[in-house]
């Protein structure tokens, strides 16, 4: 699973690249339900009960994929984090 922060309507959201990397699934549709504000939120907050329950939701059958075309994919970090 590779996780991608996207664009949408003019907001940002974080999701998944589907595997045949034609579209993104929101976090949410994935079973997270907490809301991460960036991709560094969710590195550093993500719980392993939630990484297997987006793993079982990865393989089972995804219904609300946004196609690429719809979206604008980001760096995956905005602003990463320096020593």
């Amino acid at each position: 699973m590779r996780f991608v922060r996207y664009e949408l309507d003019g907001s940002c959201h974080l999701g998944a690249l589907i595997p045949d990397g034609t579209a993104v699934v929101d976090l949410k549709e994935l079973g997270i339900e907490k809301e991460y504000s960036d991709m560094i939120s969710l590195i550093q907050g993500i719980s392993q009960d939630e990484l297997l329950l987006a793993e079982r939701n990865w393989h089972s059958n995804l219904t609300k994929t946004i196609p690429l075309e719809q979206v604008k994919l980001l760096a995956p970090i905005e602003r990463p984090i320096h020593d």
